[in-house]
């Protein structure tokens, strides 16, 4: 190879000089560009036509009454425009002019021309490549009658053939876009379907699941005896583990959606690692698993993140391991490596000396509804999805997951993320156990808007325990009604009810009362899905508790507020009772 430098090709030189004749028009058909070969066949010189109009440039012969040369051509040139085809002429009889130093007069040509468009890439015309070949010495010996037949005949066939490769793209381009757009209706509908779906499972599981697990939390606080606790303590277990299955099919249509929202706070990964568990806590002792964790001093005591994403994680790895482990042991493993700046490498290690996943299956542990094999969900339950939702909130975190298993060796899962270092120090510990009840420190005028009267009774005893009464409606409307007969302190609303749902309701409720009669609305429903909440916001409502309703989280709400009148004295609270004309 020679050590000359490769220059880079003129390409306006090597149009210019193709021996072909090419002319380049504007959509307005001013001439653009043209071959030397063009000017040479036309008799006219580049900077004598370049920015002029075609036809300024070559008219008709005004002395042949039947010459339709450029007529012609400006048909062909307004259908190629007008469909974006390329449109291939007959042979046409243009006449030349020749220079004036030559005598001006016109000398007669043919020619057989095909004028094709270029595009951008929007599909937007750029300009229309008009291309001819000169026949002019075929058509005059046809005229002789020499060789009549065969030119005919060969020009007929490439006419022919032209129109039949631009018809046949032209059906091709057309046939593709009815594909795409069949294909992007189908995605759509087929989306519309699935969200659907997931919205209504979701209300139709938590609507009874609300009453379930509400009812039994409540039932555990009363007085039971060993046998009577025991069933109750399996039922709640039961509603939490179907609970758990309808979350994380919400959270993989979240993030297949791309809707999942990540926090930033502050958080003690020890305390998270804690939590995490305490939830597998039971599940491990019934597998007689010893369940041991140790997180190296180099870790961070505060990062800054969504804490409640790396709990869902966390547990998800580890009720995985302890599921699948009889009489053996669940190691989980913290490491941390600081980097330049506030940031530090995380490592999550979670090893089990369970039965192991043969090596020829293991890609097959993050997709989602999919088990390693049939038997799976009949020996161990679970859906299949606990591992794929791992995977994309590691991904969505801009971690890593990676898996080392083989069948009887046990599992171990790592996770890699990076996380920013908080200066902040939090509060101390509490116990889940031990951890008491927000004080309510009012009586509030409260308002319950729901259509299930299972659902009512729920709520009604929930607000007992806390030292609360409440009038009951049926839907928007009775409460809209009740509203501006009472001047209520919180309105619990749900969103699905017949007549007027909780949103109409809450738009009417915001233009119609007054600033001073505004209640504190809290939407307590079953949607659960992306969006759900914040379109409960938009509509006016200012706090989001999906079913089931934890007393916990009730309590938290109400302890925040102060009544919008005089507090009721505990006489007063006493006295008053839901209305009978306003329940269901």
């Amino acid at each position: 190879m020679s050590g000359e430098a490769i220059v880079p090709p003129d390409h306006r030189k090597l149009f210019e000089s193709v021996p072909g004749l090419y002319l380049v028009l504007s959509p307005s058909l001013d001439v653009v560009a043209a071959s030397d070969a063009y000017l040479r066949a036309t008799m006219t010189r580049r900077e004598a036509i370049i920015g002029l109009g075609l036809f300024d440039i070559f008219p008709d012969n005004p002395d042949d009454p039947e010459a339709s040369g450029s007529s012609n051509l400006r048909s062909s040139l307004e259908r190629v425009r007008t469909s974006l085809v390329a449109d291939a002429m007959a042979v046409q009889k243009y006449d030349v002019r020749r220079p004036e130093a030559d005598g001006g007069e016109f000398e007669e040509r043919y020619w057989s021309p095909l004028n094709s468009p270029v595009l951008d890439a929007t599909g937007q015309l750029l300009y229309i490549l008009h291309s001819v070949e000169d026949v002019t010495e075929y058509v005059h010996l046809q005229q002789q009658g020499i060789r009549q037949k065969e030119i005919t005949d060969e020009l007929l066939h490439k006419t022919q053939r032209m129109e039949w490769e631009i018809l046949q793209r032209a059906q091709q381009i057309q046939e593709a876009n009815r594909s795409l757009h069949r294909a992007n209706e189908e995605l759509r509908r087929v989306d519309q379907v699935k969200t659907l779906f997931f919205a209504n499972m979701s209300h139709e599981l938590r609507t009874p699941l609300n009453a379930i697990i509400g009812m039994n939390g409540l039932l555990l606080e009363t007085e039971l005896g060993m046998k009577q606790r025991e069933y109750a303590e399996t039922a709640r277990s039961s509603g939490e583990f179907l609970l758990q299955i309808i979350n994380d099919i919400l959270d993989l249509s979240k993030i297949e959606a791309g809707r999942l929202e990540f926090e930033e706070q502050p958080y003690d990964i020890r305390r998270c690692i804690e939590d995490s568990l305490s939830l597998v806590a039971a599940k491990a002792i019934e597998n007689n698993v010893n369940v041991e964790w140790r997180c190296l001093p180099e870790v961070p005591m505060v990062l800054i993140g969504d804490v409640s994403r790396l709990r869902q994680i966390l547990v998800n790895l580890l009720s995985n391991a302890v599921k699948f482990t009889r009489d053996g042991n669940v190691y989980l493993t913290v490491t941390a490596d600081a980097r330049p700046g506030s940031e530090s490498a995380m490592t999550v290690t979670v090893r089990d000396t369970g039965i192991g996943i043969p090596r020829d299956r293991v890609e097959l542990l993050f997709n989602a509804y999919s088990q390693i094999d049939s038997s799976t969900s009949r020996l161990y339950g679970g859906t299949g999805l606990g591992l794929a939702i791992c995977k994309r909130l590691v991904d969505h975190m801009g971690g890593r997951i990676t898996v080392e298993s083989g069948q009887g060796k046990g599992t171990t899962f790592t996770v890699d993320f990076t996380a920013r270092i908080s200066a902040q120090t939090l509060p101390p510990m509490v116990s889940r156990d031990d951890s008491p009840s927000p004080r309510i420190a009012h009586v509030f005028r409260i308002l319950l808007a729901e259509d299930n009267p299972v659902n009512q009774r729920v709520a009604q005893s929930m607000l007992e325990r806390l030292g609360q009464r409440a009038d009951v409606v049926a839907n928007g409307r009775e409460a809209l009604e009740a509203l501006q007969q009472i001047s209520y302190d919180v309105v619990l609303m749900d969103v699905l009810m017949p007549e007027m749902d909780g949103l109409e309701a809450t738009r009417e409720i915001r233009r119609l009362l007054p600033r001073e009669q505004q209640p504190f609305i809290v939407a307590m429903t079953a949607n659960a899905m992306t969006g759900d909440r914040e379109r409960c916001l938009r509509a006016g409502m200012d706090a989001f508790v999906p079913k089931p309703v934890r007393l916990q989280r009730l309590a938290e709400i109400l302890s925040r507020l102060k009544p919008l009148s005089p507090p009721l004295t505990g006489r007063q609270a006493a006295r008053r009772a839901p209305r009978p004309d306003r329940k269901k």
